[in-house]
């Protein structure tokens, strides 16, 4: 995910119910790296449909939690932006629509 024509942004919003756990994402299935509580992580991908989601390690790392993706559809002529964040105990990703500048 380091080199694609299409760059998909992906920011750990902080919130109040966020435990501060780190969060496995991954791009259609694969695993893309770690999004720390506060972290934006820029990744390049083809352009079209993905799937952006992840995980978090349970206690101990016994097992994990599924957190539900979100469909995106990428453009080479600007960035996708995508949200991750915890409200109401609910860990969510959520497509975000940025402001130019």
């Amino acid at each position: 995910f380091a080199a694609g024509p299409t760059q998909l942004n992906v920011t750990h919003v902080i919130s109040r119910a966020d435990d501060g756990s780190s969060v496995i994402l991954t791009i259609d299935g694969v695993e893309a790296g770690t999004l720390t509580r506060g972290e934006n992580k820029e990744l390049f991908v083809p352009e079209g449909k993905h799937k952006v989601g992840g995980y978090v390690q349970t206690l101990f790392g016994l097992g994990r939690v599924t957190i539900q993706s979100v469909e995106v559809t990428t453009k080479t002529d600007q960035a996708t932006h995508v949200s991750y964040s915890v409200t109401k105990n609910k860990p969510a990703f959520t497509l975000t629509e940025k402001a130019a500048g």
